[in-house]
């Protein structure tokens, strides 16, 4: 798996765990490829309630995860709501805890 091959076993199940709960969670995905083709990234996004949650991981310590209104996830100048980077497991559990449903007056 993309860059992952440098950790302890116990942590790349941590790893793997992670992704399977995006899985669980409605999220599809996609490779990211180099020029060459060769996939670099793994990318997920699932849209529920109004809201487009996608992440991007690289290596056990390269994700990043944003959260979107649907309206402005195509708009050049949509700014995600909520967003994070980090390792693989803090940044996919932390956006697995994002409420459902935007919250009036937060923004998630």
């Amino acid at each position: 798996m993309l860059g992952m091959s440098n950790i302890g076993v116990a942590e790349f199940a941590r790893h793997v765990r992670a992704l399977q709960r995006t899985c669980d969670d409605g999220f599809v995905f996609n490779w990211v490829r180099d020029d060459a083709g060769t996939p670099v990234a793994l990318r997920g996004m699932r849209h529920r309630c109004g809201l487009i949650d996608t992440y991007t991981v690289s290596a056990a310590d390269s994700a990043t995860a944003a959260r979107y209104r649907a309206g402005d996830y195509t708009r050049a100048d949509g700014e995600p709501v909520w967003q994070a980077s980090g390792a693989v497991v803090t940044v996919l559990h932390e956006l697995l805890e994002l409420p459902l449903r935007e919250q009036q007056g937060n923004s998630a």
